[in-house]
């Protein structure tokens, strides 16, 4: 099993016939505009709606996990934890995890990340972004 794809976003809808809208992609940093001269009038952390989409390619003959147990990091210390459910076929190939985060309370720095997939209690996959994408001010 592999990640394919970890897209950080403002929003993502769940449409028709099983497809996802994502609003608002973020490249490699998530910049807040400071309302004066001055960067340090942000008063952090800031609670932000953050969401993320995690896709997995599940090769031949591989378990097909149906949980998973996810931690933001800032700086490599766990911000939080969420759980859940994975609801698929059996014959898919792909699993497609979309988290929503609301008032994530964020500050300057590395945002990172860690999910484990498991089958029952058997952890089947994980990884792990210390950095997948920074917090700076403009």
């Amino acid at each position: 099993m592999k990640i394919i794809d970890a897209i950080f976003c403002e929003d993502i809808r769940f449409e028709l016939n099983n497809k996802l809208s994502l609003m608002g992609l973020y490249s490699d940093q998530i910049i807040f505009q400071a309302n004066g001269s001055a960067a340090a009038e942000i008063q952090w952390p800031i609670a932000t709606t953050l969401a993320l989409l995690l896709r997995f390619k599940i090769e031949k003959n591989e378990k097909h996990p149906d949980q998973f147990k996810f931690a933001y990091l800032i700086e490599n210390s766990p911000l939080i934890n969420i759980g859940g459910q994975i609801n698929m076929d059996k014959n898919q190939s792909t699993i497609s995890i979309a988290l929503l985060t609301p008032q994530l309370p964020l500050k300057p720095g590395s945002l990172g990340f860690s999910i484990q997939l498991l089958e029952g209690s058997e952890s089947v996959f994980s990884y792990e972004n210390k950095a997948a994408i920074e917090i700076a001010t403009n």
